[in-house]
This record gives structure tokens, sequence and C-alpha cells, in this order.
């Protein structure tokens, strides 16, 4: 499984390890304005976890104050689209960050599922929502809305920005309670640089620690440097920023921890 916190370079993670050979869907969600190679999600795993979220009354944006549940016809659900996905190929994978919020329900599903954590810097993230979302004012209103549209956006820059960082608290939360409940060399968690700089590395855990049958591809052949657009946005939330910065000390220690199991390999 890809997963980690929306803009934290999953999508391009994917996209690298499909053209190494992994089988991450036979229908790939398409790609959008502010994805334009798109996204790499299976649309039918994308599909199951946009239902998940609207059973539990909420969305993608989901925080630190969501309730997240699931039911058995969930858990029988996922299983079902695990066998299907079983049965076509025995070597695949998925890419789904929502997923983030939901790995409880598929660590009951898939005892033995290897995992992928990609994070990137809660300013980074949060300034790449923020930038993203207003991108979209002007493509998605009447050209004489925009420029108010935009205007209120900014004015509300602080609540919003505290939203998404919020939701970045929660799904980096679910990711270490996670790697808390797995084995070590089940996952790995890296950043949008390692995907690059220990491309060799990690395609070569995935191989011999994972087994899986795939070719090294330089990621650089894909990648594109307005994935790491670090333009950032100021905002004040320093209640949660005090919360983001002892989780992101939290993930580095364990990050230096996977790097250092990288190196050895």
């Amino acid at each position: 499984m890809i997963t980690g916190m929306h803009r934290s370079a999953t999508s391009f993670a994917a996209n690298w390890l499909a053209a190494c050979g992994l089988d991450i869907g036979s229908e790939l969600a398409g790609a959008t304005a502010s994805n334009k190679l798109g996204h790499f999600e299976d649309k039918e795993i994308l599909e199951f976890h946009e239902a998940l979220l609207k059973y539990n009354e909420t969305t993608m944006y989901a925080g630190l104050n969501d309730v997240i549940i699931y039911n058995k016809d969930h858990m029988e659900q996922a299983r079902f689209m695990v066998s299907h996905r079983d049965d076509r190929n025995n070597q695949w994978g998925w890419k789904q960050p929502r997923a983030s919020l939901f790995l409880k329900l598929w660590k009951n599903v898939m005892p033995n599922a290897r995992y992928l954590f990609v994070y990137r810097d809660h300013k980074e993230t949060i300034s790449s929502l923020y930038n993203r979302e207003y991108n979209k004012i002007e493509l998605r209103n009447p050209s004489e809305l925009v420029s108010g549209l935009q205007q209120k956006f900014k004015e509300n820059k602080n609540e919003i920005c505290s939203a998404y960082l919020s939701m970045w608290l929660r799904h980096n939360q679910e990711i270490l309670e996670h790697i808390d409940s797995i084995r070590e060399e089940d996952y790995l968690l890296v950043t949008t640089h390692d995907l690059l700089d220990y491309h060799k590395q990690i395609i070569s855990h995935l191989i011999d620690q994972w087994a899986f049958s795939l070719q090294s591809v330089d990621p650089r052949k894909i990648f594109e440097p307005s994935m790491t657009n670090r333009r950032q946005v100021q905002y004040e939330a320093p209640a949660l920023e005090e919360q983001a910065s002892k989780m992101e000390q939290r993930l580095e220690s364990t990050h230096r921890s996977v790097l250092h199991r990288l190196s050895e390999n």
C-alpha cells in the first residue's frame, strides 16, 4: 500500500512504482489541473474510501476531531476487492491517501501487507493545499466572481490553514500509530526527496526484502519540479503548530531508522 497525507508525493511514488512494473490498478483516476500527470489511484478503491468517509459524515479533509469508524459490510467489501486483485495478479498494490484514515481496517483485511508511507514537512503540505484550493477558484467560477472569492479566501487564511494542519496531524497520527502496531520489516517511511535520492535503495528493498518482481527505473525521468514547490503560505495556528512540531520529531526519528535500514541492504 502506498499512502500518506495528501500533497505529499504519493502520486509520484505510485507513478514511479508503476513504471517499475507494479500493478497499481486496471482502471485509474485521471489527471486534474493540480495533478497533471495523474493521481494513479485505483478508481474502485478510491470510491470505496469516499464511501467510507461519507459513512462517517466527513470528507478527505478529515481532521483531529473527526470520528472514523467502519462496519462488517465495509470489511467484506474490502476483502472482496483484495481477493479480486489477488486473482488477477499475485503482485499488486495501490495508492490512496485516504487509506491513512482506515489503516486499522486494512490491517484486518490484509494482515501481511507491506506499506510505503510518504510524508512531507507540514508547512510545505499546508502551503500546497492552500495554493491548490486558491487556484481552483479561478478554474471553477465565472470570471466576474473570481476576484471577490479569492479575497474572501485570503481573509479566511488562518482558519483554512488550521483545518489543513488538523488534517495533516490526523493522517500522520494514524500512520505513526499503525507503524507502532506492525513489524519494522513491513513498512518504509520516506520523504518526497528520498524517492529521488534513495530510489535505488528503495527499489532494492522492495525486490530483495518484499519479494516484488520489479525493474529499477530512475524516478527523475518522471519527476516534475513543481511537485515540490516550496512557496510557503504564512498563517497563524500556534497550538496546532506546536503539535505538528512534536509530530515531525516522531516522524523524523522513524524516518532516520528507515534510512539506516535501507543503507544496510
